[in-house]
């Protein structure tokens, strides 16, 4: 056990020296975190007062953020921004709450102006209230020299921009904040305590169409942090996402998800998350292991030195791996359970 943690120790020096950058951050950096930081101590104070259970609301879009950015951390980095301000590698904590604060703000402008509407009916206006704002904080990131991308990531740009941000991000940060809205919409429903009626029959193509969705969609997110190869060519859908594994992964969520609804009706919203990400769990890591042994599945070099070199023990496997996988379907079963919830309830 002793030497067990020593290695952990030496694992975790030996991670901060690979990943030594530039924290210095100039003036004008220190003024931006200034002004996120007041925004978000005046969203809290704001929700403290004004909203039911705002400031756990909060939170939990802070969490959905913070799984998405430590999930997608080897894509993206964020320099200079003093050593205070980072939880985890270059994982920004005041990033964190700048993104929570943007989507919770938005959550409740459209909840207050729009709330005759249906939720579904909301979900759209969320995104578009929000995507002014996520763009000109991303183009503010990039501008002040803060943000950047992977060499892998930098290899999928097309190299246009609109208004100094790459096209691609047009894509990106819409489907991304789709995924944390989500998981902040599902557990806002269980903190809330909202009535939540399960169908005993619920439309299974209409399951399927919304786990194919979540999973298609953050495939192509997240598609420069792992190549797939080896797979039949005719399964190849962009780039190297494999209609086969793909198609594996969104068979899995539809099954767990109807599986667990079918047995388990009587759970309520937190003891059914768990048990969807307690199945996929179990079930996804030792595929995910042959995957990686067979050759199937391999890391890109930015994902692979954000490792710490520890590994599952008698698989040689890194434990990032057994990390990561709650953490990627964390937010597409939320995505698709909060979807089922608000057709279910129209």
């Amino acid at each position: 056990m002793t030497e067990y943690i020593k290695k952990i120790f030496a694992a975790a020096d030996a991670m901060y020296q690979a990943h030594s950058f530039d924290r210095t951050p100039t003036a004008p950096i220190i003024a931006f975190e200034i002004f996120l930081l007041a925004l978000a101590g005046f969203a809290l104070w704001w929700m403290w007062k004004n909203e039911k259970k705002g400031v756990q609301q909060f939170c939990v879009a802070a969490g959905g953020l913070f799984i998405h950015q430590f999930f997608t951390s080897p894509m993206w980095h964020n320099y200079k921004m003093g050593s205070w301000a980072y939880l985890y590698q270059d994982i920004s904590w005041i990033s964190t709450l700048a993104w929570a604060t943007f989507i919770s703000v938005a959550i409740i402008v459209v909840d207050r102006f729009f709330g005759k509407l249906k939720d579904w009916q909301r979900f759209p206006l969320y995104l578009a209230v929000l995507a002014p704002f996520a763009m000109a904080y991303e183009t503010a990131m990039l501008k002040l020299g803060i943000s950047g991308y992977s060499p892998e990531v930098q290899e999928v740009l097309s190299g246009r921009t609109l208004l100094g941000t790459p096209l691609e991000g047009f894509f990106y940060v819409p489907v991304f904040m789709a995924l944390v809205v989500s998981f902040t919409k599902y557990w806002t429903f269980y903190l809330l305590q909202k009535p939540v009626v399960p169908l005993h029959r619920r439309p299974l193509l209409r399951s399927l169409g919304v786990s194919l969705a979540a999973v298609l969609l953050f495939e192509i997110t997240v598609e420069p942090m792992v190549l797939n190869k080896g797979f039949p060519a005719w399964s190849y859908l962009y780039r190297d996402i494999s209609l086969v594994l793909t198609g594996a992964w969104i068979a899995l969520v539809w099954f767990t998800i109807n599986l667990v609804d079918k047995f388990f009706i009587h759970y309520d919203l937190r003891k059914k998350f768990f048990a969807y990400l307690g199945m996929v769990f179990v079930l996804v890591l030792p595929a995910e292991i042959w995957l990686m042994v067979k050759g199937y599945r391999v890391y890109s070099e930015s994902t692979a030195a954000a490792f710490t070199g520890l590994h599952i023990p008698w698989t040689g496997i890194p434990t990032e791996v057994a990390f990561g996988i709650p953490l990627y379907f964390a937010l597409i079963l939320s995505f698709v359970k909060y979807w089922e919830i608000v057709l279910d309830n129209r």
